[in-house]
């Protein structure tokens, strides 16, 4: 998955506080008498936890397919440590890319959801590092007129 746009979490923006559901919506059919909401959200308070170490990618392609889908924007944390099973932005080779991390042992793979793209192993010299630990990913389900 190729990174196409790049945000900075930008500081003293004004929150947009939402109507915030007091209780789980069901996948099923809901309970009409629980359409009622009891408090507001800003999303970026969920979203993010350490503003001066978080930012944003648009990113492309389907080699993340389904977890993450082509035009999405993820929200992406320098601060945290990547465990394996994590998907992270890594820089490779310079190029950026989004994949799931995994060590084995004394290895490192980036792996694709989608198994159509290849396992990528990380050697000594492979030009690696990760640029952040995906907290989020925000896909587009209905595309705006």
């Amino acid at each position: 998955m190729k990174v196409v746009d790049y945000f900075e979490v930008a500081e003293g923006v004004l929150p947009t506080a939402l109507p915030l559901y007091e209780t789980y919506v069901p996948m099923g059919f809901p309970s009409p008498a629980e359409n009622y909401t009891a408090t507001s959200l800003d999303i970026t308070t969920y979203l993010i936890r350490r503003k001066a170490t978080t930012y944003y990618i648009k990113v492309e392609g389907d080699s993340m397919y389904p977890v993450i889908q082509s035009g999405a924007l993820l929200v992406v944390d320098r601060s945290l440590y990547p465990r394996s099973g994590d998907i992270v932005v890594a820089l490779i080779n310079r190029e950026l890319m989004v994949k799931r991390i995994r060590y084995s042992e004394d290895q490192i793979y980036l792996v694709a959801e989608n198994q159509a793209y290849p396992t990528v192993t990380i050697t000594p010299y492979t030009d690696f590092e990760v640029q952040g630990v995906v907290t989020f990913a925000i896909n587009q389900f209905k595309k705006f007129d």
